[in-house]
């Protein structure tokens, strides 16, 4: 009886396991593409690898347009991110916002990303 609860008990926490991977793969998924989009809105490309890092290919745009298209990517990425530690928040049960703390963007003079 004990080893039918504990195989069951583990059936359940993998299934768990998998949807939470599942929500962050989607979300990973839209990141990119609002990234793909902007990028062919703005005529600039960006590579998967270089989301989190300053490196643009720009074809043909201003430097200003490749700029507002990084801050844009920064922005959905930032916010992306806290929606997922308040998803997962939520399902360990912690319902206490104070625990999550402001990440600051890299650079001089750092700001909290709002």
């Amino acid at each position: 009886l004990v080893v039918v609860r504990t195989n069951h008990a583990i059936a359940r926490f993998m299934e768990a396991r998998t949807h939470v991977e599942t929500m962050a793969s989607k979300w990973a998924d839209a990141v990119l593409m609002c990234a793909a989009f902007d990028g062919s809105a703005h005529g600039v490309q960006l590579m998967a690898s270089q989301l989190g890092g300053s490196a643009v290919v720009s074809t043909g745009v201003s430097a200003d347009s490749a700029r507002s298209s990084q801050d844009f990517i920064a922005r959905i990425v930032h916010l992306t991110s806290l929606m997922h530690a308040v998803a997962l928040q939520h399902l360990r049960g912690d319902e206490d916002l104070a625990n999550l703390d402001a990440a600051a963007r890299p650079g001089p003079g750092a700001a909290p990303l709002a």
